[in-house]
C-alpha cells in the first residue's frame, strides 16, 4: 500500500499461483480459488472503501483479529490484477456511477470459454 496525505494505493498482482490451481491454467480470479486469503492493510481501518481502477468494482475493507484486511476473493472477483484506490462515499462526487461496468472485452480481453477457465484452455 502506498499512502500520500488523505490518499491510498493497493497493487494486488497474484504470484505463484501454480499450487493454488493445483497445475491447471485457471486464472486466478473468484472467492473459489482464493477462499479466506487477505492482504492486511495497515493504517487502514474497517469499512474503508476501494475501487478497482481496472474493474471499477468497490470492496471494502474487512475486520480480521482486529486490524483492517481485503479479502482477495472479493479484491480479484473478476480480473486476476488489481489497482486499488481508497475513496469516502462522502466526498467520491459519483465517479463510478457515470463509468459503464466493466466487461473483459471492454478491456481488450478475450472472453472465457469456460468459468475460471483461460480461453486457450482445453
Amino acid at each position: 500500500m502506498r499512502e500520500w496525505k488523505d490518499q491510498a494505493i493497493v497493487v494486488v498482482v497474484p504470484r505463484l499461483i501454480f499450487g493454488l490451481t493445483q497445475g491447471a491454467e485457471l486464472q486466478p480470479v473468484g472467492e473459489d480459488l482464493w477462499q479466506e486469503t487477505i492482504v492486511p492493510l495497515p493504517r487502514v481501518q474497517a469499512g474503508s472503501l476501494f475501487r478497482n481502477v481496472v474493474t471499477r468494482e468497490t470492496v471494502a475493507a474487512i475486520a480480521v483479529e482486529g486490524k483492517a484486511a481485503l479479502k482477495i476473493g472479493q479484491v480479484l472477483k473478476m480480473f486476476p490484477v488489481a489497482l486499488l484506490e481508497k475513496f469516502s462515499a462522502m466526498t467520491d462526487r459519483g465517479c463510478a456511477r457515470r463509468l459503464p461496468p466493466f466487461s473483459p472485452s471492454s478491456a481488450g480481453l478475450p472472453r472465457r470459454s469456460r468459468p475460471g477457465r483461460c480461453s486457450h484452455a482445453g
